[in-house]
């Protein structure tokens, strides 16, 4: 059950995409978790988060659509032991944003708390609440068949999912973060 406190994730996609929701609505989905009996256990399945990986596309109104921005490179990166790390920065434009935050996932929704912003991230990433130490939220998280993990967002009364791909496979340090926490 979701507990009192938390907040369904706006996460920075839509700050940095430039895109915003009223505060305080409803989730367009259950307040409750799903049960995995009528999820396929593979699309919500824990073994399959952690990695790193990177934002492709949005699903917006049932038609799977390439990202806003096509300059936003954005990463979520999941150490499999409970740490998250979301950053992103825009190609044509100076300075990125980078938080790290405590997780769990359970039952297909993403629950977290951000706990540190990088000192490094830009002015306005102090406006976002996935940036905000303290910030807790809850996202329902599901994997699709083909592997991407997709993340189901409010946006008003309607709900935009947002894929992202595996880079897990690729080396090195793919988000070009200057630290670590």
């Amino acid at each position: 059950m979701l507990k009192a406190g938390f907040n369904f994730l706006p996460l920075t996609i839509l700050f940095a995409i430039g895109l915003s929701f009223p505060q305080g609505k409803a989730a367009p989905w259950p307040s409750t978790p799903i049960e995995h009996s009528v999820l396929q256990e593979a699309s919500c399945s824990p073994d399959k988060l952690a990695g790193l990986w990177q934002f492709t596309h949005v699903i917006y109104r049932g038609e799977t659509m390439p990202r806003p921005n096509p300059r936003l490179i954005m990463h979520f990166e999941f150490d499999g032991e409970n740490s998250a790390r979301l950053y992103w920065h825009r190609e044509d434009e100076n300075g990125f944003c980078e938080s790290h935050s405590r997780y769990t996932y359970e039952n297909c929704y993403l629950r977290k708390e951000v706990l540190w912003l990088n000192p490094e991230s830009r002015a306005d990433c102090k406006s976002d609440p996935d940036m905000t130490p303290g910030n807790r939220s809850i996202s329902r998280l599901q994997f699709s068949e083909s592997g991407q993990m997709k993340l189901y967002l409010p946006l008003g009364d309607e709900t935009i999912v947002y894929l992202w791909n595996s880079l897990s496979e690729s080396p090195g340090e793919p988000c070009g973060s200057k630290a670590r926490h």
